[in-house]
């Protein structure tokens, strides 16, 4: 898989998400360790390669599948105290002799057995991901959180995050969690702050998990407060600008109580195919769907709606602590381009709201460039539209938009705004 993600650009997520599938007879425990290793090495790869190079003569020469054991084989060494050293270094060793030859494995083995004696401080692994962050995501976060919550908000990044259930609302959370501890030995569940949300700690696939699909769906909590904060109410005409796989789509249907009224929109009209799939898997008729590229108009759509949420493409860098992967797959100028886009599908959807409706603006991004100054170009472009404060549970919004952070509210890092049209 460390292979297949250097040599294709591919993300980490989809490759390890195939891997797992194909892999039938794997355990859930191997599942969760080969998960935790891909994404440790991934999180860490920056540092792990510098110190290996120490212990390399030409680490430049190397092939790319003798050096993902050696990251492999190191992480485990360094990061992995539960996994004995001589069994991180006799695989690493074994696999390499048995693609690359002698000569390759006694690489292998004298560069890991110099490893095992170089062994990191717990205080070390605490700055070595710091350390790994390009620098133009550090300058951007210190420019949106300030230096201690930029600092903050990197440290968090290396801590594993649960998976989150939103638990659909004719369900009780408490039963839910209750049948899959059950079901799942050695899983922790605990409440999330947002009501009918779960965080769970467990090593299997959610998918065997009881009442998947039916009692509860795979949904990040962030994510679910940004479809809360959107307020939709039955009967409203409500528009998901981007749509994509829809997760929040399906939130959004839940809280109107159909898909009736809900108009999912999204540039790629494959993503709106698998959209209206999942909406029936779950019961419910596939919402009204349009492929639309908001940076050339609006697909002929009406200013006729009650609420639009606007979850603009980003540079994602709130999730770094699920998929660290995206550090290495933005710049400095990509951020820039979609913060220009992001500028223009706000400015396109709220020509979509009728006169004393609100629109929902969300990134899972903490960048001032994707965040408050989008907001401010559409304030000043679009004088009818005026901040709306509002407070959500324990997300409190005064001034009608912050933040979500995984150090304040357990959840991914995002920028939630809530913009109301006023009656012209």
């Amino acid at each position: 898989m460390l292979c297949r993600i250097d040599a294709d650009d591919a993300f980490a997520a989809a490759v390890l998400s195939k891997a797992l599938q194909s892999e039938g007879d794997l355990s859930d425990a191997d599942r969760g360790l080969c998960t935790a290793l891909v994404y440790g090495v991934i999180r860490l790869r920056p540092w792990v390669r510098g110190r290996l190079a120490a212990f390399l003569k030409n680490p430049a020469k190397l092939d790319r599948y003798t050096m993902a054991h050696l990251e492999l084989g190191a992480y485990q060494l360094w990061a992995m105290s539960r996994i004995p050293a001589f069994a991180a270094v006799h695989e690493a060793v074994r696999l390499v002799r048995k693609k690359r030859g002698d000569g390759m494995a006694s690489l292998c083995n004298a560069v890991l057995r110099k490893a095992s004696q170089n062994v990191p401080s717990e205080a070390d692994l605490a700055r070595a991901f710091v350390a790994g962050v390009p620098e133009w995501v550090q300058t951007a976060l210190v420019d949106s959180l300030g230096p201690e919550g930029a600092a903050s908000y990197m440290q968090n990044a290396c801590v594993v995050p649960p998976l989150c259930l939103r638990v659909r609302s004719d369900m009780r959370a408490d039963d839910v969690a209750q049948r899959i501890l059950q079901s799942q030995k050695g899983a922790v569940v605990e409440p999330g702050l947002l009501p009918g949300a779960l965080r769970v700690w467990a090593g299997g696939e959610p998918a065997t998990w009881p009442g998947s699909g039916e009692d509860w769906v795979v949904h990040e909590e962030g994510s679910q407060w940004i479809a809360a904060a959107v307020g939709v109410e039955a009967g409203m005409r409500v528009l998901d600008a981007c749509a994509g796989r829809g997760n929040k789509s399906l939130a959004i249907a839940d809280a109107l109580g159909s898909s009736q009224g809900l108009v999912c929109v999204d540039a790629y009209p494959s993503k709106l195919d698998r959209l209206a799939g999942h909406f029936e898997h779950l019961g419910y008729d596939a919402p009204e769907t349009l492929a639309v590229d908001w940076t050339l108009g609006t697909g002929g759509l009406t200013a006729d709606f009650d609420r639009i949420l606007v979850d603009a493409p980003c540079t994602g860098l709130g999730t770094i602590r699920r998929r660290p992967d995206v550090l290495s797959r933005r710049s400095a100028e990509g951020l820039l381009e979609l913060a220009e886009l992001q500028k223009q599908i706000l400015m396109r959807a709220v020509s979509l709201l009728k006169p004393g409706a609100e629109l929902v603006y969300a990134v899972c991004s903490v960048t001032r460039n994707e965040s408050e100054d989008v907001v401010a170009h559409v304030l000043a472009s679009c004088t009818y539209m005026k901040l709306q404060p509002f407070v959500h549970g324990a997300f409190e919004a005064p001034l009608g938009m912050a933040r979500l952070l995984p150090m304040t509210h357990g959840t991914d890092g995002y920028f939630v705004a809530r913009l109301a049209r006023e009656m012209v």
